[in-house]
């Protein structure tokens, strides 16, 4: 999910409620895009305006790597690195450079 709508390739707008942590409370997604940086290609990512950061959702066809305060990212034969912030949130830097592995 992302909140920044210039960060978007091209969105298709249609407009769905999703839950939040916050019990029974929700957020309107507008619409549903693509994003691409130098080094990825990220599809399906809800367009959120009311968020407050950019949230990413690690589903199969990689693998994640998680340490107390470092976790990585890998796909593709391409890794990106998230640190772990005060928040308990994890910090991905997407226009950072991948490493090959």
């Amino acid at each position: 999910m992302a909140n920044d709508e210039k960060l978007f390739k091209g969105i298709t707008w249609n407009e769905t409620e999703i839950g939040i942590a916050k019990k029974n409370q929700k957020m309107k997604a507008k619409g549903i895009g693509t994003i691409e940086t130098e080094n990825c290609i990220l599809n399906n990512v809800l367009f959120v305006p009311e968020l407050s950061k950019n949230l990413l959702s690690v589903k199969s066809g990689g693998m994640v790597l998680v340490s107390d305060k470092l976790a990585e990212i890998k796909k593709n034969n391409k890794k990106f690195t998230a640190f772990k912030t005060e928040q308990d949130l994890w910090l991905v830097d997407l226009g950072r450079r991948q490493t090959d592995y």
